[in-house]
């Protein structure tokens, strides 16, 4: 009955509380607890969703470097075996960098 005390002085109520005005402070307060975990927990997940995303933008950036590493060997390996003439004639076409 401590409960029933605190709502009373909180809210000004003097002499009895109905029961059917005390059940209907209860729900609220239960509706609102619930939101507020519901709330925390919505935070939680997108807490946890940026988390991931950084990762995910961390580990692409690593890849990319290591992408880059290889393409440019690949692109070396094709290119070795051309002439000169080839390809100062293929880097004035601009097909070449």
């Amino acid at each position: 009955m401590e409960i029933m005390k605190l709502i009373k002085e909180s809210l000004g109520i003097e002499g009895e509380l109905d029961e059917k005005t005390a059940k209907e402070i209860i729900q609220s307060l239960d509706n609102d607890i619930q939101k507020a975990k519901d709330d925390q927990e919505q935070l939680e997940k997108e807490r946890k969703a940026e988390e991931g995303r950084e990762w995910t933008d961390r580990v692409v950036a690593a890849r990319g470097k290591k992408q880059s590493i290889i393409k440019a060997r690949a692109k070396t390996r094709q290119v070795k075996g051309y002439s000169a003439g080839r390809l100062a004639r293929l880097r004035r076409l601009g097909k070449i960098d």
